[in-house]
């Protein structure tokens, strides 16, 4: 993910358009991770799953990476 163009990365396009409620649902085996990923995002984010495209939280996380 590059940190200074999030919309080149190689799946950009298909991660803007999932929000993370919908990623969290295909990908979550337990209602435990789910709930879990949902309060990191309800706090780190101040938003709610289906308002964050994956494309979005994946930034976040790559924008804080230390070189």
């Amino acid at each position: 993910m590059p940190r200074d163009a999030p919309w080149k990365a190689k799946r950009a396009a298909e991660w803007d358009q999932m929000t993370m409620k919908e990623f969290l649902e295909q990908t979550c085996w337990t209602s435990f991770a789910r709930d879990f990923m949902t309060a990191v995002i309800r706090v780190c984010m101040a938003a709610e799953t289906y308002e964050l495209s994956v494309l979005g939280f994946a930034w976040y996380i790559a924008a804080a990476q230390v070189k």
